[in-house]
This record gives structure tokens, sequence and C-alpha cells, in this order.
């Protein structure tokens, strides 16, 4: 018998920041980590610094693909900023090749043969069109 509790992250809970959609199906929902998580309180003193730690939900289609509460963005951006939403979105856009196989070692059955599909490759132009955008905006100022 699994006696672990799992906490549900809904979007009517308090801690929800955020949620991006794209139009091609793809969906990722951002909360603050819950105290009951490993992380603590959404925060963590990492490196002599306290970093923020959030809760993600990916869907695709609307199947969750991924969830955790291990992603503590960036800190030149708020944690509820396109930005940081993005930066998530790079590490779940990863494909074989792109990273050390080691990486992806604690994914699901159903996560690899996502990371190996023509979706994950779509979220990765996505992801390429706005970081595209980005550096056009920085190279224009």
């Amino acid at each position: 018998m699994n006696t672990e509790t799992k906490i549900v992250y809904r979007l009517s809970d308090p801690g929800y920041l955020r949620s991006w959609r794209s139009s091609y199906g793809f969906t990722l929902h951002l909360w603050w980590a819950d105290a009951d998580e490993p992380k603590g309180n959404g925060y963590e003193q990492w490196g002599g610094t306290w970093r923020d730690y959030l809760h993600y939900r990916f869907l695709d289609n609307g199947r969750i693909i991924f969830e955790g509460s291990h992603y503590s963005p960036s800190p030149q951006h708020t944690v509820d900023s396109l930005e940081a939403t993005y930066g998530l979105l790079g590490y779940l856009m990863l494909g074989k090749g792109d990273v050390e196989a080691e990486y992806f070692a604690s994914y699901t059955p159903e996560q690899l043969a996502w990371r190996d599909s023509a979706r994950r490759e779509e979220l990765a132009l996505i992801g390429n069109d706005y970081e595209y955008r980005q550096e056009d905006k920085r190279d224009r100022n």
C-alpha cells in the first residue's frame, strides 16, 4: 500500500503564478513550491543566495508530460515572468544529443517517447523562436 501523500496543485490555489499556452497545444502552469515539498516553502539557500523554487506542470494537448517542484528560475528574472517560463521550457525541450545521456536517467518511458517525438521538436522551435526574438531586441538596444 502506498502511503505517500502527493500534493495536488490547482489553478485556484493561492500559490498559482501563471500559465503559458501555445497555439500548438502546449501548456505550462507554474506555482510556488509548497511548504510540504522537499524544497520547503518555495525558497532554498543555494551558494549563499536564497533561491525561489516553483512547481510546474507541462501538458501536451491536455496530457501531462512533466511535473515537478525543482525548478529555480534565474535570479535575473521575476518568477512569474515570460523569461522564467521560457527558461523552464528550455529544459523541457532538451533532446538526445543536447545534453549527456544521464540527464534523462529519471525520465519515464512516456517522457522518453515524448523526448524523441516531433512534438518535442515543435516545442524546441517555439523556444528557439522566442530566444531569437529576445536576441534581436537586445541587438537593437
